[in-house]
């Protein structure tokens, strides 16, 4: 059975694009407008987790899952553009050391054979080294480590398992506060403890994985809700809470996930128009290159364009739009079945 909803595909594209415009975007028309709004970009990691636990349980709530097929078609599925985007960094950053001297950056090796291995965010001080948004591809690979055993268990006993994620969400957001109290912003360590801890993103996926056994209740009692005020709330949040009010550790996942409950029942068809399913069908590209795609943008318009602010983000969103949808079809896709297939043979 086909459990994908194109409706949140399109979704993840434009949390995406969110991500790139807080790291890139926030002063640039029209985006400076709502600046507030666009400076929470940042928040979208934490709706891919929850949405990411969502699309998992309904993949593979009523299959059996082998750890060693299972952990292989994730590997398949995100390693291959991963290595690629970390590898154009390394590149480039070797490239202006040999070239124009500059040096690299501090503990380049161990950053590399942290990131190569998908631990950076076990390690703090080294969890935005290199590639800085593959962080969150190293909590990804912590929940599918995880994955089997939880849908064990949720599937031993589904309501237990909402009270479990209830209680790991309540403890997680107490331990974050916790350590906020102590927090030195000045000091990387602990930055990288308290917001890119893998165990403290976990109440996260979890929640996504509660929202998948909803989703199935929900669509038996032909029970559904807009998505319309859900998302309005969701930006009112991200624009006007103060952001002493830490939400990065998914403080409004439970919030996110009756978000995705709403435009998977409902399925608008908006949502389902084929330029806004492929743009989400390349978002892993857009979120995973949109650093190595920078730092190119950025080398090409000193050299040949040089555009103003406005213009050259916008060469660099079209670029980086370019790039990912060829990566798409060069890399993701044949590189997935190609292992995946390797991986049935054995």
């Amino acid at each position: 059975m086909n459990n994908r909803i194109d409706a949140l595909t399109s979704t993840r594209g434009f949390a995406a694009l969110m991500v790139v415009i807080f790291h890139f975007g926030c002063d640039v028309l029209p985006f400076s407008y709502c600046d507030r709004f666009f400076s929470g970009g940042n928040f979208a990691v934490s709706y891919f987790f929850v949405l990411s636990g969502f699309v998992m349980y309904l993949t593979y709530h009523a299959k059996q899952v082998g750890y060693k097929s299972f952990m292989g078609k994730r590997i398949a599925r995100i390693a291959p553009l991963y290595l690629f985007a970390l590898l154009l960094v390394a590149g480039q950053e070797l490239y202006k050391h040999y070239t124009s001297a500059e040096p690299l950056e501090p503990h380049f090796i161990r950053k590399l054979v942290l990131s190569v291995t998908f631990l950076q965010a076990y390690v703090p001080g080294y969890t935005l080294g290199l590639n800085v948004p593959g962080w969150s591809l190293s909590i990804e690979m912590f929940f599918y480590l995880l994955f089997p055993l939880l849908l064990w268990l949720q599937k031993k006993n589904e309501q237990r398992f909402v009270w479990l994620t209830v209680v790991v969400f309540f403890v997680s957001q107490l331990v974050h506060l916790l350590l906020l109290q102590h927090y030195d912003p000045a000091t990387p360590e602990q930055h990288d403890l308290i917001f890119y801890n893998p165990v403290l993103h976990l109440n996260e996926f979890m929640t996504g994985m509660c929202g998948g056994y909803f989703y199935f209740k929900m669509k038996e009692a032909g029970r559904r809700f807009s998505s319309l005020p859900l998302l309005v709330l969701i930006v009112l949040m991200i624009t006007f809470i103060p952001r002493a009010i830490s939400i990065h550790n998914g403080l409004i996942g439970p919030l996110f996930l009756l978000f995705i409950l709403a435009v998977a029942i409902n399925n608008p068809r908006f949502l389902n128009l084929k330029p806004l399913v492929f743009l989400g069908e390349i978002s892993y590209g857009i979120y995973i290159l949109q650093l190595p795609v920078n730092i190119l943008a950025t080398g090409i318009n000193e050299r040949f364009l040089h555009l103003a602010t406005l213009p050259f983000f916008y060469f660099y969103l079209i670029l980086l739009l370019i790039i990912c949808s060829i990566c798409y079809y060069t890399i993701e896709i044949p590189a997935a079945r190609f292992i995946n297939a390797r991986i049935k043979k054995y």
